[in-house]
């Protein structure tokens, strides 16, 4: 029976929602019909093998490979871009009987559709295919991989939507008929389960006045919450609502972090154990608390090599293929006097329709930021304000959406910074912590992908479990542990006169990474003294 079902709402989603109209008006049902779609269609795809049978709309598979886009069942995991949209009315039953959502209304002649005493409000969202992805998400949660040939031939509309402005990036306005759909937030990352079509565009600014484009008239959404991981990397406990994790026994997660270090230094930073540590740290840091602010601290890797050949077009570093095989949302940012000075890092609403910035990213992202390639020239106006912009969300994790007329609406961010510089430190932000990069081998800080020796399949996933747990984990102070930090610090001071309270917050801040990075639940006085001789290294490398 559930097979039957199954295979109904795979091959004619629209029959079945004509006929939940009808049991609608024969029951006298007082549901809303929309929540009464969206739980029908939740739970025929409640098990994960379900769910995967729905195609997934990507960069293999783009809107113009379904049918020409009439009415396909498709599910599309993407980042809301923009909510500013206003509410869309539309006939909610048509004058022949059928529902008017979902695409129904726009498939019959005007003077069918509409019926004035049934009239509803619909939220328009813009998304895109999330951006910072890695490709082992989509292998996972897809089933498919993402050739770069594919990403290249797909067709991009409004490309100013994208905040990496990604060749042939995936955009589609999405209808939302639940009453959910008000909730939805920027940077929010959702699989959107709906039929698609190709309708003329919501918000007509910027001289889009006719534009056709991708649109998904959704039955349900599902939200991905901690930095899309994959629920096979999450504990059993803690496992995304769409499938259960696949238990595994690894090694303890002393013995994999210290193979993860090592593989880290070896392949990307020229043999730097410490160095590779910090980055983890960072990388694993989200947002605890924002009113009393806890943040993620940020990392500037000072003395990195210079590249040897053209340095107006530097290779990415060998980092950036390494954390992007590590973590599911990683970006990588070359800073250069023409990036800076002529794209948008903040969202802003040009000719009234919001154009991305390059910080617009979801929560969770690591962003590799180098400025090996910039060179000498003159700031502009909107090089400055990109500046501000950046060394903004640094400090307190919110970005600015600027609107016509009106203040700058703060939005806030997730975001992990680690900063690759030639020199002692950067020109454009500063971040909390530096460490001057002992590199033994600078050309293995510049790597091909494929240069890259790569750990095997099972040692890779343990890396990504532990990490995930990492990211998704807490730890307590117990009374005593602080005790004894607290003790320890004074007796520090009285030591050496230039140890701060910031040093104190510093150390604090990478103690309970550590704890994290061991899946400890509560700091430990040996994780202290751990914490605390990784700063005092740092600090004698000056």
């Amino acid at each position: 029976m559930v097979s039957a079902l199954l295979n109904d709402a795979l091959r004619d989603p629209c029959s079945i929602i004509v006929e939940l109209q009808n049991e609608q008006e024969s029951n006298n049902s007082t549901q809303p019909f929309p929540s009464r779609v969206a739980q029908y269609f939740q739970g025929i795809f409640k098990e994960d093998d379900a769910f995967k049978q729905i195609p997934a709309l990507n960069a293999t598979y783009p809107p113009e490979q379904f049918k020409g886009g009439r009415h396909s069942l498709v599910r599309f995991r993407a980042m809301v871009q923009d909510t500013s949209t206003s509410p869309e009315v539309y006939p909610s039953l048509l004058r022949n009987g059928k529902p008017g959502g979902w695409g129904f209304a726009e498939a019959e002649p005007a003077d069918e559709a509409l019926d004035l005493q049934y009239l509803s409000e619909r939220e328009v969202v813009w998304v895109i295919a999330v951006p910072g992805e890695s490709p082992y998400v989509a292998e996972i949660l897809d089933d498919a991989e993402v050739p770069a040939s594919c990403v290249e031939a797909a067709t991009s509309v409004l490309p100013y939507k994208d905040p990496l402005m990604r060749a042939g990036h995936i955009g589609a306005q999405v209808k939302l008929y639940d009453s959910t759909a008000a909730l939805l937030k920027p940077t929010e990352v959702h699989t959107f389960v709906g039929l698609l079509t190709v309708e003329h565009l919501s918000s007509e600014g910027d001289g889009a006045e006719g534009l056709e484009v991708p649109t998904l008239h959704t039955l349900f959404s599902v939200k991905h919450c901690l930095a899309l991981i994959p629920s096979k990397y999450l504990p059993s406990d803690h496992g995304a609502s769409l499938s259960p994790a696949h238990d595994r026994v690894d090694p303890p997660a002393a013995a994999i972090k210290d193979e993860l270090l090592q593989w880290i230094s070896n392949e990307a930073l020229g043999g730097d154990h410490d160095a590779a540590l910090w980055v983890i740290l960072v990388a694993i840091a989200r947002v605890q608390s924002r009113l009393p602010p806890l943040f993620p601290p940020s990392l500037t890797l000072s003395k990195f090599p210079r590249h040897e050949e053209d340095m107006s077009a530097p290779p990415p570093p060998a980092l950036s293929y390494v954390l992007q095989c590590l973590f599911p949302l990683f970006v990588d940012v070359p800073l250069t006097l023409s990036l800076i000075n002529t794209r948008l890092f903040a969202p802003e609403s040009r000719n009234e329709t919001l154009h991305a910035g390059l910080l617009q990213l979801p929560a969770g992202t690591t962003i590799l930021l180098s400025d090996s390639g910039v060179q000498e020239g003159k700031i502009t106006e909107t090089g400055v304000k990109n500046i501000q912009t950046l060394r903004n969300v640094l400090t307190t994790q919110t970005l600015d959406y600027h609107f016509p007329f009106v203040a700058p609406y703060q939005f806030p961010t997730d975001l992990s910074f680690i900063l690759l510089t030639e020199g002692k430190n950067s020109t454009f932000v500063e971040t909390l912590v530096d460490i001057p990069l002992q590199c033994k081998r600078p050309r293995d800080c510049y790597r091909r992908a494929e240069d890259i020796q790569l750990p095997s399949a099972d040692r890779m996933d343990a890396f990504r479990r532990l990490l995930a747990g990492a990211k998704k984990g807490k730890v307590e102070i117990t009374d005593e542990v602080s005790q004894h930090i607290q003790a320890d610090f004074v007796h520090q001071r009285q030591e050496d006169k230039t140890i701060t309270g910031e040093d104190l917050m510093t150390r604090m801040s990478i103690a309970r990474l550590m704890a994290l990075l061991l899946h400890n639940t509560v700091l430990t006085t040996e994780v202290w003294q751990e914490a605390k001789e990784l700063d005092q290294r740092r600090k004698r490398r000056f």
